[in-house]
């Protein structure tokens, strides 16, 4: 069964200052299946690395690889992506220290997923602009893999691919 999905992700007051100290931005980033949040509500992270990190692993779904995994940057958590040649769900499974945090996988639409992660890397470049930093190597990044993920995902609906 299908379950709703939302990724939640902030950038901390303090962005500009991290900036331009070339530092990594942070902020607040979960996932929420449902009632339920991974790592949990109100997660502190690296927003930039860990969202372009669930781009790139979209990137890999592809071939014979049906599993990737995500790691988030503060803490053991990941998040294992796995595809359905013959479906357009996604299990995704929420791990700390290597056991699964829930009874099951969580199963999102392909289209969900990647329509809810473009919708938050575009707020994340929104508030980077707010901000004056649309030149940050931050914002840069994930605007380059924003723009990649949805060139990848044009391509795979033209070629036709199952589950696409």
């Amino acid at each position: 069964m299908q379950v709703s999905f939302r990724i939640h992700a902030h950038l901390r007051d303090d962005t500009l200052k991290r900036a331009r100290q070339n530092r990594t931005a942070t902020g607040e980033l979960a996932l929420q299946f449902g009632e339920a949040w991974f790592p949990s509500k109100g997660w502190t992270d690296f927003v930039p690395d860990v969202l372009g990190a669930m781009a790139h692993a979209l990137f890999l779904l592809k071939d014979e690889v049906i599993e990737v995994n995500t790691h988030f940057m503060d803490g053991p958590y990941e998040l294992y992506c796995r595809r359905s040649p013959t479906s357009r769900a996604l299990s995704l499974m929420c791990v700390y220290n290597d056991k699964p945090l829930f009874a099951r996988p969580f199963h999102v639409d392909r289209r969900r997923y990647v329509a809810e992660l473009s919708r938050t890397i575009g707020d994340v470049l929104l508030q980077f602009r707010d901000l004056g930093l649309d030149q940050f190597r931050d914002a840069v990044f994930l605007r380059k893999m924003l723009n990649q993920m949805t060139r990848q995902e044009r391509q795979r609906i033209r070629e036709g691919w199952i589950g696409w």
